[in-house]
């Protein structure tokens, strides 16, 4: 019976010992050109599916900063922008700050909202 456990710990070892040099890890940020690529062309090709997947990237990447911000009471919570409006300020921001593109993207993002939607001043 040990003989047998034995085996059998064996073959689980391999068995994932093979599946982990497949894994691939990715460890980086999306830096500001990566987010402009992506964003660029937010509203200009609808119905194509490549569009599709860039455009929905995008649009969660900067709703979910927003939200974010609104949480840490870093924009005024009582704007409440569409989607396609937080999409056109991070993209004029990005447009106008081409020197930044080697940048996180998540602090343009940021700088972008909260530019656009400053929180009231606390007393």
């Amino acid at each position: 019976m040990k003989y047998v456990l034995f085996l059998f710990g064996i073959m689980v070892f391999c068995t994932v010992a093979r599946g982990q040099e497949n894994a691939q890890y990715i460890v980086s940020f999306l830096t500001g050109e990566q987010l402009h690529d992506k964003c660029k062309d937010f509203e200009q090709k609808e119905g194509d599916s490549h569009w599709l997947a860039k455009a929905a990237y995008c649009d969660g990447y900067i709703q979910a900063h927003f939200e974010a911000l609104s949480y840490e009471d870093a924009v005024s919570r009582s704007s409440s922008p569409s989607a396609t409006q937080l999409v056109a300020i991070v993209n004029k921001y990005l447009g106008a700050h081409p020197e930044k593109w080697a940048w996180p993207a998540s602090g343009l993002v940021r700088s972008a909202l909260v530019g656009a939607f400053p929180a009231p001043k606390k007393n």
